[in-house]
């Protein structure tokens, strides 16, 4: 199994937020598990039905399980609804150890199939990044797996610079 890595170098980043008449108004809260159920259930649903191998395994106690803190990882995790009405995404943005040490990654990016190509994933992402700088991170890692050639598009598309690792 080949795991592609990329890191985001957050030294320039500039989050922008372009709104036009085109595009959906995508609200991003925090995650939270008793208000949130229902919305990440139809989530998962979702993504569980619309393609084979990049979403089989994903669960509602799963991903709510990943929204949890441990010890030495904190866990920032956010929903987007388009136009506050339908669950469209989400995204956990991992920090783990303390210090000079803290490592930030984006863990979880999961759209529902009726919002993608719609903003939603780079909203999320945009958004988790700019948790991460406010948090004082310098760099944001995400891996997936090489054989998911429409998630391997989706991180080569961010106009963020992405700079690829072994």
């Amino acid at each position: 199994m080949r795991i592609v890595r990329r890191t985001f170098d957050l030294g320039d980043l500039e989050v922008r937020w372009r709104k036009s008449a085109t595009e959906p108004v995508i609200s991003i809260t925090s995650f939270n598990a008793d208000r949130d159920a229902g919305a990440i259930k139809a989530l998962v649903d979702g993504c569980r039905t619309s393609r084979e191998g990049m979403a089989a395994g994903l669960t509602v106690a799963g991903l709510c399980g990943e929204c949890t803190p441990r010890p030495g990882r904190n866990v920032l995790a956010s929903l987007a609804r388009i136009d506050d009405v339908d669950p469209a995404g989400m995204v956990t943005l991992t920090v783990a150890g303390q210090g000079e040490a803290r490592r930030f990654s984006i863990g979880w990016l999961v759209v529902a199939p009726a919002a993608r190509r719609r903003g939603v994933a780079t909203a999320l992402v945009r958004h988790a990044l700019a948790q991460a700088q406010v948090a004082g991170a310098a760099v944001v890692y995400v891996e997936t797996l090489g054989t998911w050639a429409d998630a391997d598009a989706f991180w080569r598309s961010l106009d963020c610079r992405i700079r690829p690792e072994g």
